[in-house]
């Protein structure tokens, strides 16, 4: 779920080719690989462009609420389970 919502994002993302090229997975990535990724990701800074009169933003915004609406029952499951509540972190 979280690679569809960030390739989502992406979409709409002003500065992501800045950015784009460094978070490709190849099939050669070591868990060093994916840590170097997580800390390039805590350091960039996006810029989401939300123009209500660009299509583009509306057809994002329309897919993300249908692909959300698709996961729903996973979401609440998540809410409504007692040992994520322990990590802060995770909301």
């Amino acid at each position: 779920m979280g690679t569809a919502l960030l390739k989502a994002f992406s979409t709409v993302d002003l500065h992501v080719d800045r950015i784009r090229s460094e978070l490709i997975v190849k099939g050669t990535w070591t868990g060093r690989d994916f840590l170097e990724a997580s800390a390039r990701l805590k350091h960039y800074d996006q810029s989401i462009a939300f123009d209500r009169h660009n299509p583009a933003v509306i057809r994002f915004l329309e897919n993300l609420r249908d692909f959300l609406v698709s996961k729903r029952e996973f979401l609440f499951g998540l809410l409504e389970n007692p040992n994520l509540l322990e990590y802060e972190s995770f909301f």
